[in-house]
Order: C-alpha cells, then structure tokens, then sequence
C-alpha cells in the first residue's frame, strides 16, 4: 500500500482516496508521556488527567450551608409537561449525533415521536412529580477526542472527554432546561447582568454594555477596571452541595430541586 501511494500520479491518486474514504482507518492515540503504549495504560492515564478524582479537587468551603439555614419561599408554578415542550425537545436535537449505551439514535425518537409522545411525556411529568431523574439515564459512555490543531498528541491535556448520553435521558434534561428558564426569566431569580446560558442575551449584548461602562468611565474621568476570570473545567468541578443550596436561595420550586440532586447523584460513565 505504501508503494502504491508513493507511485500515484494525478489519475491514480483518486483512486486512493476512494479506497480511503470507503475503508476509514481506526483513531490511532500515540504513546502517551513517553512511556504509556498498551490501550489499558493510555486510558488509565487520560481517564486519571481527564477525570480526575473527587478527593483530588480542591474543597470547597460550605460552612455557612447547615441543617438549620432558612430557605425563602420557592416561587409558585404550575409544572406540567405540555406536548408542546416534548415536542420542541425533540425538534432541537441532531438527528445523528453518536448514541449513548442504550444504542437508540436521535432519529428513531424523532421519526416515532407520534408513537413515543405519550410515553415521554408521562415519564417527564413522573420525573417532575416525584423529583427523581431514573438512574438507567445516569449512566454515560465516555470516548477521547484530540483537540484540533494541538502541537503534540503525546500529551493527555491534548485530548478532551465527551460523554455520551441515553438520547431520552436528553430529552428529559431539555424539557427541565426550558421549564428552570421560563422559571428565572419569569420571576427575575438571576441579577440582570448575568448573560451565561439565558435566552437572548448573547456576548455581542454584554460586550456592549462593558464598552458603555467604559465610556461613561472615562466621560468622568475615571479609570474603569476589568478582571477576566477562564475557569478550569467549571462545570466538570461544579459543587454539588453549593449548587443545591444556591437553587434554594434563588427560590426554586422543591421538585426541581430535588430533581437536580438526583440527576447530579449516582453518574457513571
């Protein structure tokens, strides 16, 4: 095969490339920091850098969220999953983007949706109800992907993890997502400048307000400073005690709450 690569002129190469592209190689990861070869080895090592352990993390300090810390008063809602929400869920996702364990694609939820609805949309609402996110669902495939355009492969921070989710476990998570955003932007539970993950507000919105900050500073006179903060893997090293309290605080309905200490409990992947 090297020789006849080597001997392609401008007719022949095409050839190659069709016998390419028909027979597609297998990912190839290098010996990893010079001394890990066999795949048992490399995926320990990637698995020890890109998932590290919990004891490994810095702790975080959550003395002030005790037994008796009195929470405000969640906001009143009415939770039902309507067909319209089940139906946007499944309209948002790609219809063939890689399964998880269950092995069921995109497109088999979006071309059954007609048989499926009901009983998605009574396991959502069961889900809702009881504040309990299943379990089968908590469970990922987790694969390696390079970084593009990294100097050298030989590194394990020149990878990063994709987990792989059950696709009606995304499903679930979609409807919760839309229902905690209609929550936070119907009752102002996030302060007005906070532009992360809300419908609307887009980079382009809050580098227009810095700017207009700026020139008002220096209209007066003043000097205006900026602190630009990169968090290393911030929702990998999210606390989950920190997370549930600051729910709480933000008045959260009790289901939702709960249903994200569930789905935050029990992951494997």
């Amino acid at each position: 095969m090297k020789r006849f690569v080597e001997a392609a002129d401008e007719k022949s190469i095409w050839s190659i490339k069709k016998y390419m592209n028909s027979k597609p190689t297998q990912h190839y990861i290098p010996t990893i920091n010079d001394t890990v070869t066999t795949n048992e080895e490399k995926a320990a090592q990637l698995r020890e850098v890109l998932l590290p352990a919990l004891a490994s993390l810095p702790q975080a300090d959550t003395s002030d969220i005790t037994a008796t810390h009195i929470y405000p008063e969640p906001v009143p809602c009415n939770l039902i999953v309507t067909k319209q929400q089940l139906k946007r869920a499944v309209g948002k996702i790609a219809p063939d983007k890689a399964p998880g364990p269950d092995e069921i694609t995109n497109r088999i939820l979006k071309k059954n949706i007609t048989n499926l609805q009901a009983h998605l949309l009574t396991l959502a609402q069961a889900c809702i109800n009881t504040g309990y996110f299943p379990s089968t669902f908590k469970k990922t495939l987790t694969v390696v992907l390079r970084k593009p355009n990294k100097p050298d492969y030989t590194k394990p921070n020149a990878y990063r993890p994709i987990a792989l989710e059950c696709t009606i476990g995304k499903i679930l998570e979609s409807i919760i997502t839309e229902l905690l955003s209609y929550l936070i932007e119907t009752h102002d539970l996030l302060p007005a400048n906070h532009f992360g993950g809300r419908p609307q507000r887009t980079t382009e919105d809050a580098m227009m307000i810095l700017t207009e900050n700026v020139y008002r500073s220096w209209k007066q006179r003043e000097i205006f400073s900026v602190i630009f903060m990169d968090v290393a893997g911030a929702f990998n090293n999210v606390h989950h005690n920190r997370l549930i309290h600051n729910m709480k605080q933000r008045r959260i309905p009790t289901q939702l709450v709960k249903l994200a200490q569930s789905f935050l409990t029990g992951r494997t992947t």
